[in-house]
């Protein structure tokens, strides 16, 4: 990742209920490359996959999507995934990540069992590329009734938003600029 001289850099933190006044150990470590060092390649990561218009009724479970680009073309150029950070919250109840291009897909994330307490970043195996004019989408599965007991109340409707009894389909992609062989690259090996 590319820092300017100058940046600020900025951090969202979620941190559990019970946990006000105590300690937060969170650290942050960054390495630098010496000047000149060859062969380094861009990396981005982006929430390209956000739905902020579903509602969970009350007592009721629905399926929310979102699709990256959300216009008829694809993306742009062929990228090579690195990674990817689903993120919901605790009425969700499983996430589903694939790219398509009409009946041709190409496995991403699969939680059946969402467990919000057990989120975090997934690395894949190796680089997985997905071409240009395909497309990323997602669907979380959302339980508001008394068959989710992490749900925080089946009896009130939950919307999208950054608190934790609200919900979010927020799903998050490291990834550089596909290079001929990177679905060779062994990541796991690397790391």
């Amino acid at each position: 990742f590319r820092l300017k001289a100058g940046s600020k850099m900025s951090f969202q933190i979620h941190v559990p209920e019970g946990t006000a006044g105590m300690q937060d150990s969170s650290e942050l470590r960054i390495y630098f490359y010496p000047l000149g060092e060859p062969n380094i390649r861009p990396m981005f990561f982006e929430t390209v996959l956000q739905n902020w218009s579903f509602f969970v009724p009350a007592n009721d479970s629905i399926t929310a999507t979102a699709k990256y680009p959300t216009g008829a073309a694809g993306i742009p150029i062929d990228v090579s995934l690195y990674g990817s950070f689903p993120h919901s919250h605790k009425t969700c109840t499983g996430i589903l990540n694939f790219g398509y291009k009409a009946s041709d897909t190409i496995p991403l994330i699969r939680i059946p069992h969402w467990d919000f307490h057990w989120q975090g970043q997934y690395t894949f195996n190796n680089l997985v590329k997905i071409p240009a004019t395909y497309h990323l989408w997602s669907a979380h599965k959302f339980d508001n009734t008394t068959n989710n007991p992490e749900t925080p109340d089946h009896n009130v409707p939950v919307s999208p938003g950054y608190f934790t009894n609200d919900e979010m389909l927020f799903d998050s992609y490291l990834y550089t600029y596909y290079l001929a062989g990177d679905e060779t690259v062994d990541i796991a090996a690397i790391l």
